[in-house]
């Protein structure tokens, strides 16, 4: 043996196994919650100061729906847990519907369960369909055309001053249109739905 080397026993080599990350999320869990039951956690992220109840945990990015850990520790939406929570499991094959069209909301009496026929009647009752060419809907016209820059008020208003003698060229400086917006107007090639 050479000078100043180091002894190193076998037991010191033996490595130690490395918990799994759903291990270290479990303390990481009960360190922050305690003994809280899976309701008091759930409903402590939620703000009931309002007529909807919305959910402060985390939301989808696309989506802009709540998400939540199931009581199973499934990633489902918020809206889903608490009506599992208040009312019981949601049907095979149903969808959980809000009566409010808020999705960040989870108050128990906005929740109802139902079809994916019933959802798509909701949403075409309340005029809530999204439109556009990009989205296969036949395009909106006027204030419900999701690029519409004008109103229907501004419309009647360039016609009026047109019909008081404005030139078009004063009409658009008025307002800030683009150059030529206001004969399109009046000569009804564009937003000729308007009276």
């Amino acid at each position: 043996m050479c000078a100043g080397s180091i002894r190193v026993s076998p037991k010191s080599l033996l490595i130690s196994p490395v918990p799994r990350s759903a291990d270290l999320q479990r303390k990481a869990s009960r360190a922050r919650w305690g003994t809280a039951s899976f309701p008091e956690r759930f409903w402590s992220k939620v703000d009931k100061s309002g007529d909807c109840w919305i959910w402060k945990g985390a939301r989808h990015r696309r989506t802009g729906y709540g998400c939540a850990r199931g009581p199973d520790g499934s990633q489902t939406q918020a809206h889903r847990v608490a009506f599992l929570l208040t009312k019981g499991p949601i049907p095979t094959g149903a969808l959980v519907r809000h009566t409010c069209d808020v999705r960040l909301c989870v108050k128990p009496d906005h929740l109802l369960s139902g079809t994916h026929s019933e959802n798509m009647r909701d949403r075409d009752e309340r005029d809530r369909t999204p439109r556009g060419s990009a989205l296969n809907h036949p395009p909106q016209k006027g204030e419900r055309n999701h690029a519409a820059k004008l109103t229907n008020e501004i419309v009647r208003a360039v016609r009026a001053m047109r019909s008081a003698g404005i030139p078009c060229r004063e009409i658009d400086r008025r307002l800030g249109l683009t150059y030529g917006h206001s004969w399109l107007i009046t000569r009804r090639k564009i937003w000729n739905h308007i009276d």
